[in-house]
């Protein structure tokens, strides 16, 4: 067969990925094939074509026959490529994520739902912790099992007995973890995002003359936690009827005054500290100093420990994802880049990833938007974790 490698390496001894697919469905071109024969295979079939010098794996696509996959790589003993977490957890869940590969194969799509029960089966128990409600005697409870966010237990331990105000970039967890705050409460959650005018968060009465409730009102007047998401995205007028809801025992609502249940309990989340837009978040308003006087004010960054091990239930080699993905989000801090890599870059990566997406595509899934001049330095900086993320991918 004639040979047309350009800059491939020899043949037996290539690593086809996203970064060089194209050339090799060149060479396989230039052996006669065409574009119907080639433009399916992924890149395993590429490499096994390639590499394969009897040319056994080239004449079955020549012939119409389906491409080979390149053979599985031996097992080999899990490397945890991850930040520094507690030792206790790091050791329980990476035993944990390693039981999950063999019931999830990678050609298969994963039981999302299923990895959460594991998850929730095989975790470590959570301490005990003290949570102190409204002046009652001390309860101790045992907090439910699962993946949490290290912050977890300082806003459990404030939003037992104040309201909270979480402040952190997007994709942090806010949410999730007032989810896991009122389960432990054991108290219904409820949720409202931005609102645009007082009535959205206090309801209405409509020309019928019903009363329009509210996630808040329901919270406010039965009990349970409530989460004002995106505050700082809120209508002024709004967050002057919230504050007052907040500094009193009772509240106006629409058909009348309503007592605040003994049990409600009150998380606002944010993207900003109250100070107005920002670089990366410029829809955002400044809050005067009377609605931040109201909270417990906790910082909520990402946790690195949290994001490797949830990356590490989605792929294989899910921990190594998460490890460039913290490091493209640490050159673009260095950079003051504006551009969002969350945690969700890396779960998003992982997926693409499962469902045979290039390494280059998956990323790109998060990246695209970034000028041209951003994206030249994360890849600059970056190039060397990319390279390990390959060779890790392909091996």
């Amino acid at each position: 067969m004639e040979t047309m490698t350009e800059t491939l390496p020899p043949r037996g001894y290539a690593s086809i990925d996203s970064t060089n697919r194209g050339l090799v469905r060149k060479w396989l071109t230039a052996q006669g094939a065409t574009y119907s024969q080639i433009g399916n295979l992924t890149v395993s079939q590429l490499s096994a074509a390639y590499n394969d010098e009897t040319d056994d794996a080239l004449r079955a696509i020549l012939d119409g026959q389906t491409a080979p996959q390149a053979p599985a790589p031996a097992p080999q003993t899990r490397q945890t490529i991850a930040a520094p977490a507690s030792a206790d957890t790091a050791a329980a869940l990476a035993a944990l994520i390693a039981t999950l590969q063999p019931a999830a194969p990678q050609a298969a799509p994963l039981d999302e739902a299923r990895i959460v029960e594991l998850i929730a089966e095989h975790a470590p128990q959570s301490p005990q912790v003290t949570v102190y409600i409204d002046g009652a005697p001390q309860t101790r409870r045992e907090l439910p099992t699962g993946l949490r966010h290290c912050a977890f237990p300082a806003i459990l331990a404030a939003v037992s007995f104040d309201s909270v105000f979480l402040a952190g970039p997007a994709g942090a967890g806010k949410t999730t973890i007032a989810e896991q705050c009122a389960e432990a409460l054991e108290t219904p959650f409820y949720f409202t995002g931005a609102v645009g005018s007082e009535y959205k968060l206090t309801g209405f009465v409509d020309a019928q003359g019903r009363t329009v409730r509210t996630a808040f009102r329901e919270a406010f007047e039965h009990g349970g936690l409530f989460l004002f998401d995106e505050i700082d995205a809120s209508d002024p007028a709004a967050l002057l009827a919230f504050n007052a809801a907040l500094s009193n025992g009772k509240f106006d609502f629409p058909d009348g005054s309503v007592n605040r249940h003994p049990q409600f309990r009150c998380i606002a989340s944010a993207n900003t500290w109250g100070g107005g837009a920002s670089r990366e978040y410029v829809g955002r308003n400044q809050l005067d100093a009377a609605t931040l006087d109201r909270f417990s004010r906790i910082a909520m960054d990402y946790d690195p420990a949290l994001e490797n091990l949830i990356a590490g239930a989605l792929h294989k080699h899910g921990e190594a994802v998460a490890y460039y993905v913290q490091e493209l989000r640490a050159a673009a801090r260095r950079h003051s880049i504006r551009h969002v890599i969350s945690p969700r870059a890396t779960y998003r990566t992982c997926k693409a990833l499962r469902a045979e997406i290039p390494l280059c595509d998956a990323l790109n899934l998060s990246l695209e938007g970034m000028d041209a001049d951003s994206r030249a330095r994360l890849d600059s900086e970056t190039s060397g974790a990319l390279h390990s993320l390959s060779h890790t991918l392909n091996r």
